[in-house]
């Protein structure tokens, strides 16, 4: 049963009182079970035991609802037939199904009484461990929604396997708190795997359906920033640092000025989390203040890595901001590191403005690669526009071997 359908079931009024069967060979193993003693130390709280004569009547009420009308209608209404259960008539109308050899209605019985008492729900599982892979995806966000403190600190001592029946990821369990309760999800997640536990919130899009405001995304800031050595990792898909690109975009779209803040405000994180690579193998820079952290990546890279590295940052920059990479690679000092980015600028600007395109061109001082680079600029100008193209190159004033290649370059593209 879908918890999201089951959410809205909550404090719902049970359906119309139905008609129970006699079924007199369930009383008397009702009765054994309802007089039970609950132990505390299985996390079971001693209540005021059920009617007898109340219980017998779940099931078939369940079974009934569950073949009425379509399958998500009976669903439905299955669900709905349990909802005014106590925690103690859950239990005892479980003992009955497992008793009675029938599973079907645990999913909807477990996730009830999670929702009223997750503990006691879950200890009960830890004595029945064939059950919990059928009722888990009912049971764990039911306690999650009720409970998100209980449901964490009983997945902080959570471990798969062990003979206890359990299978489910720990970070697909603490997927099932996040809605309730995001930071601890996140921080249970990457205890339990530092290197792929985080991975869900590392997309933009999984985490932009759990942050619903501002506070939401400042609370996860608060989280990163409270854990440094999350940032120390190295980096890998669903690493823990991986979360703060993610929760940059995301915030960015609810309040780009408190994000820009929190970013200005954690340097040595920001400068941890990125930089990120594109698929072009440029570095994806954050949005607020691209210029410092540009600088800070071109200033850290060792003199032989210096070259390559400006290049990158401009081959990640020019696909998000060709006008902001431009404006900073325009007060770089002219230095040999500098041209081969100018080269891949030029390229790059072609789409937005060829003849400023070859001016930057112009500006290497290299004849070999400012001839080079000529060539590239002109060609991605006769794929776009070969018109354009060829009205320039009839003042351009090159000289005719230039000029030979340049017009060869124009009939390939026409063809």
């Amino acid at each position: 049963m879908n918890r999201s359908l089951l959410a809205i079931l909550t404090g719902a009024t049970a359906a119309a009182a139905l008609v129970a069967a006699p079924l007199l060979h369930q009383r008397g193993r009702l009765a054994e079970i309802l007089t039970q003693p609950v132990m505390l130390q299985e996390g079971l709280s001693p209540r005021p035991a059920p009617d007898p004569n109340k219980i017998v009547g779940v099931l078939p009420r369940w079974k009934e609802a569950r073949g009425s009308g379509s399958k998500s209608d009976g669903e439905l209404r299955a669900a709905e037939s349990v909802q005014h259960l106590t925690a103690a008539e859950c239990r005892a109308a479980a003992e009955t199904a497992v008793a009675a050899g029938d599973k079907a209605p645990l999913s909807d019985l477990l996730g009830r009484w999670a929702s009223l008492d997750g503990a006691a729900a879950f200890a009960w599982l830890d004595r029945h461990p064939d059950l919990v892979e059928l009722v888990i995806n009912d049971a764990g966000p039911a306690w999650a929604a009720s409970d998100p403190a209980g449901f964490a600190q009983w997945l902080l001592s959570y471990q798969p396997g062990e003979g206890r029946g359990y299978k489910t990821s720990a970070r697909d369990l603490a997927a099932m708190l996040a809605p309730y309760d995001l930071c601890a999800a996140v921080r249970i997640s990457v205890e339990k795997d530092p290197h792929l536990g985080a991975s869900l919130y590392c997309n933009q899009l999984e985490l932009g359906r759990l942050l619903r405001s501002p506070r939401d995304a400042e609370a996860l800031g608060a989280e990163l920033a409270a854990h440094p050595e999350w940032f120390n990792t190295t980096r890998g898909i669903g690493g823990p640092k991986d979360i703060l690109p993610a929760l940059r975009s995301c915030w960015e779209n609810l309040d780009p000025n408190g994000c820009a803040r929190w970013l200005d405000g954690h340097p040595e994180l920001v400068a941890k989390a990125y930089p990120l690579k594109t698929e072009t193998g440029g570095y994806l820079l954050p949005a607020a203040r691209p210029e410092a952290a540009a600088d800070r990546l071109v200033a850290t890279a060792p003199p032989e890595e210096r070259r390559k590295r400006m290049n990158a940052v401009i081959v990640g920059w020019a696909e998000n901001d060709l006008n902001a990479a431009g404006e900073w690679l325009a007060v770089q000092p002219d230095a040999p590191d500098k041209w081969k980015a100018v080269r891949t600028f030029a390229v790059a600007a072609v789409k937005e403005d060829p003849q400023a395109a070859m001016q930057w061109a112009d500006s290497i001082p290299d004849p070999a690669e400012h001839a080079r680079t000529q060539r590239r600029v002109f060609a991605k100008w006769a794929d776009t526009d070969p018109a354009a193209a060829a009205a320039w190159l009839r003042e351009s004033g090159w000289r005719d071997s230039q000029l030979q290649a340049a017009r060869d370059i124009l009939v390939s593209a026409a063809k």
